[in-house]
């Protein structure tokens, strides 16, 4: 059986450069930090010491040189420090990032709620609440009553006097201006995309990028003052706006109309009041 033995180095600019680029540019600190401490392990300093070597790698004030094994590979600190390995500006900045990333989570947390709320139907939120409480004993949608049976009922009487207009412009997107747009029931979204792309051809590409960040074209428009007329069961379009938005005085006269004139005199004082 033929032995072989097999030799290996360790370059210090290379374990000082990737160091730096991991704890830096990918913010990986506690992997750089372990990684030089792996090849700064000596009798002769402590544990502490040995952190606080690797901690000034990485800060620029130090490096290691040389070739283990060698008599060159060493640590040394640098007479001018490299101001381009700055520990506390890059705390700064995953700091930064955390606080966005938390801010953004907050953000998708709300269009899920306006997900939810504007385009389940009445039945899908009231099975998907109950599943969720036979596994876990919490409520799915903690904002949502609970629905009684009186809720079939009333959903099937909007069904029934949305049919009884006789109107095939139910449903639909309502500019900031009053202007509205009747779109075919379900093809809301599709809508939405079309009116984006056609709105803001290639020459806005920037306005492009911006609607794309968001989940869905629908929440773009209504991100800046639409109005989505919509009820996913078929019966009274249900005005669904972003988060934090009131209607316009032209959007009011419209939907106050709109429910007028379907016999939906409660509706319409509703909006009227808001």
């Amino acid at each position: 059986m033929e032995e072989r033995t097999m030799t290996f180095s360790i370059n210090g600019d290379f374990i000082t450069r990737l160091a730096r680029e991991k704890c830096h540019y990918e913010g990986k600190m506690e992997y750089a930090i372990n990684l030089l401490e792996s090849c700064l392990e000596s009798d002769e300093i402590t544990d502490n010491e040995r952190k606080g070597l690797a901690f000034a790698i990485l800060d620029g004030r130090a490096e290691i040189t040389g070739t283990y094994p060698g008599d060159d590979y060493r640590f040394h600190y640098l007479d001018q420090r490299d101001e381009r390995w700055n520990v506390a500006k890059t705390l700064e900045k995953l700091h930064e990032r955390a606080e966005q990333a938390e801010k953004e989570l907050h953000q998708v947390e709300e269009k899920l709620g306006f997900v939810a709320s504007g385009y389940m139907s009445s039945w899908e939120r009231r099975e998907a609440q109950k599943q969720y409480r036979e596994e876990t004993g919490e409520k799915l949608f903690a904002n949502m009553e609970e629905e009684s049976e009186s809720t079939g009922s009333a959903l099937l009487d909007s069904f029934i006097k949305r049919m009884e207009t006789g109107t095939d412009d139910d449903y639909g997107w309502l500019e900031p201006n009053g202007t509205f747009h009747p779109v075919e029931f379900g093809m809301h979204g599709e809508w939405a995309a079309d009116h984006v792309a056609e709105f803001y051809g290639d020459e806005h590409e920037e306005k492009q990028q911006e609607a794309r960040k968001y989940i869905s074209y629908g929440d773009f428009l209504t991100d800046r003052g639409w109005v989505l007329l919509h009820n996913p069961s078929q019966g009274i379009a249900i005005p669904t706006t972003s988060p934090g938005k009131r209607y316009t005085k032209a959007q009011k006269e419209f939907l106050y109309q709109y429910f007028i004139d379907r016999n939906c005199e409660k509706e319409a004082n509703e909006i009227w009041e808001d």
